[in-house]
């Protein structure tokens, strides 16, 4: 008899940074404002949001690897994680922003899921990780609101948000959080950290009697990073994957300092085949850009 053929695709993104004048924007968000005409009577308007270069750049990308993705799943269910950060915050300097007022951000960061939402029929479940507390209004408060508005508008959807998962999709234990392990300061040393994380995770999962995970996804060092590592356990191999999830936003001033300058910034997503309770391929959708200025004089 043939063995049944089970697939479902798992798509990962993070750090979009609503509300940053390099983060994601959707050209069709429009802002609500109130203000007082010359005889105080309340007037509404609508304010349509404005993209830079770098966020019209973003989005074209962002809307292609969304469709790629749900493209490379075919008719099969796809899951979407949503790793952290989907507002920039209002912690940083006011001239690093396009929208400083959080509630505005909160609308970017919604309206930055229509893409994913188009395909609602498709979709199995979607899941929103809380992120950094200074880029999301502190306590989680922007995932939070977020959540309640694509739920109120998407009924019947499977949407969870919380900040540490670990989910069986199709046979296959995947651990997911915002924080983890830094990919690396070092070319030749990237994924060292993730692979002894992965490591002891395995071995104290295998103590305590908890599920081998088959694989790791983190965010926030908006870098791209992707490691394998076989344990055996009672002589029983078991692999496990690592990725660290790239942005959807450009290198700022302030990112600049704590990565060190790099030469390239990536952006883009994970796509995830899971056949017959196995982890297939993991396919990136990810483009980079210089960072320096290049010159000849």
């Amino acid at each position: 008899m043939a063995k049944k053929f089970q697939r479902e695709v798992l798509i990962a993104l993070a750090d979009t940074h609503g509300g940053h004048r390099l983060g994601l924007l959707n050209p069709e968000t429009v802002f609500i404002e109130y203000e007082p005409d010359e005889e105080g009577k309340l007037i509404e308007y609508e304010e349509p949001a404005y993209l830079n270069p770098a966020q019209e750049w973003l989005w074209k990308h962002y809307t292609h690897d969304i469709e790629e993705a749900f493209k490379l799943a075919g008719r099969d269910p796809v899951t979407v994680i949503v790793d952290g950060d989907i507002t920039n915050g209002n912690k940083y300097a006011v001239a690093d922003r396009s929208y400083v007022h959080l509630g505005n951000q909160v609308i970017i960061a919604a309206d930055n899921l229509d893409p994913i939402l188009r395909h609602k029929k498709q979709l199995k479940a979607l899941r929103l990780v809380w992120g950094t507390d200074s880029h999301e209004g502190g306590d989680r408060s922007a995932t939070t609101i977020v959540h309640r508005i694509i739920k109120a508008e998407n009924k019947g959807l499977d949407l969870k948000s919380y900040g540490h998962g670990l989910m069986n999709l199709g046979g296959v234990w995947i651990d997911f959080a915002h924080h983890g392990s830094s990919p690396g300061i070092r070319h030749h040393t990237e994924g060292n950290a993730m692979r002894w994380e992965i490591g002891s995770e395995l071995d104290g999962s295998a103590a305590d009697g908890d599920p081998l995970v088959h694989l790791y996804i983190r965010a926030h060092f908006h870098r791209r990073s992707q490691v394998s590592l076989t344990r055996f356990y009672n002589d029983v191999p078991h692999t496990a994957h690592g990725i660290i999830l790239p942005p959807y936003q450009l290198l700022t001033h302030f990112a600049r300092q704590v990565v060190k300058s790099p030469r390239r910034s990536r952006v883009g997503l994970a796509a995830v085949e899971i056949i017959n309770k196995e982890i297939y391929k993991i396919n990136w959708f990810v483009r980079s850009r210089e960072n320096r200025v290049r010159e000849i004089l």
